[in-house]
């Protein structure tokens, strides 16, 4: 790490990170005191999920490279970027590659306020159970609404659409759906 503390400002002209769960790089500013901005870049080679998990409380497989940009505020910081996921198992779903464009926007002091848009492409997928040859499409996440709008394709070429808003309720391991559309080659059904 090169780096240098100045007026509540840590300026990082190179850190890189070299482990068993994490290897990049990063350089920019990190504000430490409200009202100054922020300005980091980073590029993570390779995160890898299973070695993450006493960090993020999951029992997850794969690898994440990411690289991408945080700027702003503390109360708004901004991360922008690319990530591709390779060999995902996690949550029912497993993925052989999957590429997202992220856009988010996480308010230290309240993260119940933040919001992301992620718009992905993944391909050979099982979800719940159901192999699928490929998923596109955007997920919004905004405070405690998840909306998505994703086309599937089955492995035997059925292609088909899911979209919809849900609630999730604070605390709770449940949600709530407001909407959603099923479309399934040439059939739509609404709720």
């Amino acid at each position: 790490v090169a780096a240098v503390l100045h007026d509540s400002m840590l300026t990082i002209r190179d850190l890189q990170l070299a482990g068993p769960a994490l290897e990049g790089r990063g350089s920019g500013q990190i504000a430490l005191v409200e009202g100054a901005s922020s300005d980091f870049s980073y590029d993570f080679t390779r995160a890898d999920l299973a070695q993450l998990r006493a960090a993020t409380g999951r029992d997850m497989q794969g690898l994440v490279s990411t690289t991408g940009r945080v700027t702003g505020p503390g109360s708004a910081l901004h991360a922008v970027g690319d990530a591709t996921i390779t060999r995902l198992d996690a949550f029912d779903v497993s993925a052989l590659t999957t590429t997202v464009h992220y856009d988010a926007t996480i308010p230290t002091s309240d993260t119940a306020r933040a919001s992301a848009k992620l718009e992905g492409h993944g391909e050979f997928l099982t979800v719940l159970g159901q192999a699928l040859q490929e998923v596109t499409g955007t997920t919004t996440y905004d405070g405690d609404r998840i909306a998505f709008d994703l086309g599937v394709t089955k492995a035997e070429g059925a292609r088909g659409r899911l979209a919809g808003t849900v609630v999730l309720h604070s605390g709770q391991p449940e949600a709530s759906i407001l909407d959603l559309t099923v479309a399934l080659g040439s059939a739509t059904w609404r709720l």
